[in-house]
């Protein structure tokens, strides 16, 4: 861009980001095709954009014999890929999302003589001890189908095996397939623990109507429920590379 260059690129990543209909050409992805479908829709989609557009903008001229057309949309690029696609920008963005939360991580683990850290470690002491007889089922087959207005309880039962409840986070995905039959998640729901014991296992519960669940369960829906150790000083919820799955 600093040099004028107009970019025509599959829609994801930087590009996707970028690209806003005037600074160049974006060509649809196909995530949801095979590979070679994929392939050959995005590559006949960039042989009608060379053919129709890019290579007839290249050669239109208007009466002083300028391509005044490419210039205003190589002006267009400069203009929005400079101020926002840099180096000044990527390590902003870094410093911000990576970075700084790492030291701020790091500094409260290390505060107290490392009682974080400390704290820390044995928890996933526990955890890795006690997660191989972990097991969780439904307490119920929930209803194939809801009403407008009505609820959707949700029960699960989680054998612990001498975690506490606040050990784990349980949560239901909903979502939809895709033209490939693959599960989409559309939003998910915790469930708490309701402080009932039914033998031996916790009870998690919650209800995928309610208005706060996060849920949308307007037409046919799908879900799965899975659970994953849990502690607030983990710098990220799935740092312990385990989870279980209904």
């Amino acid at each position: 861009a600093i040099n004028g260059a107009i970019n025509l690129s599959v829609l994801d990543g930087w590009w996707g980001e970028a690209y806003d209909g005037e600074n160049g050409w974006g060509i649809m992805p196909h995530p949801k095709l095979d590979h070679g479908s994929r392939d050959r829709a995005e590559a006949g989609e960039l042989m009608n954009l060379l053919e129709r557009e890019v290579i007839p903008l290249y050669f239109q001229r208007n009466a002083d014999g300028e391509r005044e057309a490419w210039i205003a949309r190589s002006k267009a690029s400069m203009r929005s890929v400079i101020p926002f696609f840099n180096g000044t920008r990527m390590a902003a963005d870094y410093l911000r999302d990576y970075y700084g939360p790492a030291a701020r991580h790091g500094k409260r683990l290390a505060a107290d003589q490392a009682a974080g850290a400390a704290t820390l470690a044995a928890w996933r002491k526990r955890i890795a001890e006690s997660w191989p007889k972990i097991s969780m089922r439904l307490d119920q087959e929930p209803p194939s189908s809801v009403e407008a207005n009505s609820s959707m309880p949700l029960r699960v039962l989680v054998e612990l095996n001498g975690l506490t409840p606040t050990d784990v986070q349980v949560e239901c995905l909903v979502g939809g397939k895709n033209e490939l039959g693959e599960f989409e998640t559309m939003g998910s729901a915790l469930l708490q623990p309701s402080g009932e014991m039914a033998d031996t296992a916790t009870v998690y519960h919650t209800d995928l109507c309610a208005e706060d669940s996060g849920c949308d369960l307007e037409g046919l829906k799908h879900y799965k429920i899975r659970m994953y150790p849990y502690h607030e000083l983990l710098a990220h919820r799935f740092e312990c590379g385990r989870m279980l799955w209904i």
